[in-house]
């Protein structure tokens, strides 16, 4: 009778086995996403809770933000890298992305007139000199 009962036990948990799935309490992922500890147990470790909170638990928090943001940071550069490789983003390296010309003609000694002069005018090769009195 009790070898039966033991057979029997045997076959339920068995079953019950080939049947597993997650409860539906447990987040799915939830281990391998996130830390396992709160920062604040810090806070129970004895000795001065202010030292353990200004020298364990914010620490704790803010290199938990950092490596978040950083995380952020890059999947979005991930993301760019693979946008500019299909030639979808604007700021692709395919596009041409010079400055058309625009302003006036440099050249050495210009002073723009920062001295109260006029601005010369510099000298074109096709100009020809004018000659007085003809």
């Amino acid at each position: 009778m009790k070898r039966l009962a033991l057979t029997a036990v045997a076959a339920v948990g068995l079953l019950a086995s080939l049947d597993a799935r997650p409860a539906l309490a447990q987040i799915p992922g939830l281990g391998r996403q996130g830390p396992a500890l709160s920062p604040f147990l810090n806070l129970r470790r004895g000795g001065n809770p202010a030292a353990n909170y200004f020298l364990g638990t914010l620490p704790e928090l803010d290199r938990r933000a950092t490596k978040a943001e950083q995380g952020a940071a890059l999947l979005d550069l991930e993301r760019r890298a693979e946008e500019a490789s299909t030639g979808e983003n604007p700021l692709s390296p395919q596009r041409d992305l010079r400055l058309p010309p625009s302003g006036h003609a440099t050249y050495f000694g210009n002073t723009a007139g920062y001295f109260g002069q006029p601005t010369p005018r510099p000298a074109t090769p096709a100009a020809t000199p004018r000659t007085r009195g003809r």
